[in-house]
């Protein structure tokens, strides 16, 4: 039970029109009451059923009555009053009412000026590949509609609402109607042209409307385009607004700048990324938005002569494709394209059985079948071409599409990427994907390189970064690896070990590994290298030269507690025994 509009708003008047004619729609079909006590001042009187709809809360009862001004002078004279404006509360809760019933108008069977003709239609467009069999005539019925739409803009912190009425569209055939089918629609809306009954005619067939989804966006880029001008002056205002703030955080965080010392980089640095930050929240607040909320969908219907071809492919696909012409208002015969709605220059059948005309088709670059835009891509990302959706797919590293031609293996996995993605092992010539292959520091012995995980090795002494297995040796002690850079070897046995299998001694100060190592017993905390310790012969203990000797006599090793120095000979030590 939708209410009616107006096609144009008086531009001197402060309220919407559309919205008077929408309450007095309303009022004639709910069974509501309309009063004028005085020059644009309105009282709505509500039956119980309706004033929920009005209530100012979930739980509060709707009023029995609505007092409403058209004009500042009624609402001067009636202060109880509410102004009905487009945005105003008033207006949400009628447009409520209205789409809680539904908010689709029907106004019958256009009435029909112009007999069914015998004649078909030309198909005079070329077809790629392939042929048509004669013409199938038809007469059916088509649904137009007209969209009505709340439009809500929104930039920064203004907002607007406004009413938008679209053209009227054949919701049949997706494609806006000529201008004398339009004014037809308009005589029957204003009551000046009477329905026609459709027992008047023998039908073929009903032919029902598009789907909502298909049909919404055409009309909303209708609404855009009549919408165009206000956006675009919303958009100037915007970016005036947005020019300002920008300069106000500008100049902002350059004191802040300037009032930080240029030595401390991080504090410079949070300053700089906190100015970054507030100046992209801003773009985004002062960005015009527009939001459509349908109102209501008026619906005509219109005598059609149909005439449909097969269109039939090369390799045996075959789509329809349908032109028509209004018995109402003496219109010619029209084509369109399935997908696109436009006249077409030329015509193709998908390898989905789908006809597309040349702008919404193209020819796969892999198998050389047509296909429409729906079942397949525009361009593989490596070549431009276009290709099927039989031939064609995304690649699971860079997410783009490509064709089945520019495709490969990885050898890490065994899984197909584009070839953009692929790259041989610089030791291996192994084909491995951007998200395996291993790329080697500039910082590695032989410099940056793209390796797989079979010539890739990480370095213990560095922070376990990767290298080639061509400029690593492994630890003798482990199964760790080092690098050229950071090898290092023991003293006493020439090979080479990582950082944890190495030490320097306490006192030569020589890299020793674990199996080197060796302790005195008078100094126990003491790291000595094996060859730099000795075993006494006289008790066994192992000490180092600062806590042991050699018998002058014998050259046999002692400890300090086996050993004297000789009184005799200076300088030298003897055992017990000499």
């Amino acid at each position: 039970m939708p209410a009616e509009f107006t096609p144009e708003p008086d531009a001197e008047s402060l309220t919407d029109p559309r919205v008077r004619r929408a309450l007095e729609i309303y009022a004639q079909l709910t069974g509501a009451q309309l009063s004028e006590p005085s020059a644009d001042l309105v009282e709505l009187w509500l039956p119980p059923g309706e004033r929920a709809f009005f209530a100012h809360g979930p739980r509060l009862e709707g009023p029995a009555t609505v007092r409403l001004a058209f004009s500042l002078h009624a609402l001067e004279l009636d202060p109880i009053a509410e102004m009905a404006v487009v945005g105003s509360a008033f207006f949400d809760h009628l447009v409520t009412a209205i789409r809680d019933r539904g908010w689709r108008r029907s106004f019958g069977l256009l009435p029909a000026t112009t007999a069914a003709s015998a004649d078909a239609a030309k198909l005079e467009v070329p077809i790629w590949s392939g042929y048509t069999k004669s013409p199938v005539l038809k007469l059916s019925t088509h649904v137009l509609g007209r969209l009505t739409a709340r439009v809500m803009i929104r930039a920064a912190a203004e907002t607007q609402e406004e009413l938008v009425t679209s053209s009227v569209f054949d919701l049949t055939a997706g494609v806006p109607v000529p201008a004398v089918i339009a004014q037809l629609c308009d005589g029957v809306r204003a009551g000046t042209l009477k329905q026609q009954p459709h027992a008047d005619f023998s039908i073929d067939e009903h032919e029902a409307a598009s789907k909502p989804e298909a049909l919404v966006p055409q009309m909303l880029d209708d609404l855009a385009d009549r919408m165009a001008p206000a956006i675009q002056g919303w958009q100037g205002e915007a970016q005036r607004m947005l020019s300002a703030e920008l300069s106000r955080l500008k100049r902002y965080y350059n004191r802040l700048l300037d009032q930080t010392d240029r030595e401390d980089a991080a504090r410079r640095k949070a300053v700089t990324n906190e100015r970054t930050r507030r100046c992209a929240e801003e773009e985004r607040r002062h960005e015009v938005k527009a939001s459509v909320h349908p109102v209501q969908l008026q619906e005509w219907t219109v005598l059609t002569q149909r005439a449909e071809w097969t269109l039939v492919a090369a390799r045996g696909q075959h789509g329809t494709v349908v032109a028509h012409r209004y018995l109402s208002g003496a219109t010619d015969w029209s084509l369109a394209c399935p997908k696109c709605g436009q006249p077409p220059t030329a015509l193709a059948v998908c390898y989905e059985n789908h006809v597309a005309c040349a702008e919404c088709a193209a020819v796969c670059s892999v198998c050389g079948d047509p296909f429409c835009r729906e079942h397949g891509i525009s361009e593989c990302h490596i070549d431009k071409a276009p290709a099927c959706g039989r031939h064609c797919t995304r690649c699971r590293v860079c997410r783009r599409s490509h064709c089945t031609d520019h495709q490969g293996e990885c050898s890490e996995g065994t899984h197909l990427v584009c070839t953009d993605c692929l790259s041989p092992c610089t030791l291996c010539s192994r084909i491995i994907c951007a998200t395996h292959v291993v790329v080697t520091d500039s910082s590695a012995p032989q410099g940056s390189r793209q390796l797989c995980s079979r010539c890739t090795v990480l370095c213990e002494g560095g922070t376990s970064e990767p290298v080639g297995v061509d400029e690593a040796v492994r630890c003798h002690s482990c199964e760790r690896f080092v690098c050229d850079h950071h090898r290092a070897t023991c003293d006493i046995d020439g090979q080479v070990h990582c950082s944890r299998h190495l030490r320097r001694s306490d006192v030569s100060r020589r890299l020793v590994c674990k199996h080197h190592q060796a302790a005195c017993e008078k100094e126990p905390a003491a790291v000595f290298a094996s060859d730099e310790v000795h075993r006494c012969i006289e008790c066994g203990s192992v000490v180092c030269e600062e806590h042991g000797g050699v018998c002058s006599d014998h050259a046999e090793w002692f400890c300090v507690e086996h050993l004297m120095p000789l009184h005799d000979r200076p300088g030298e030590k003897g055992c017990e025994i000499h």
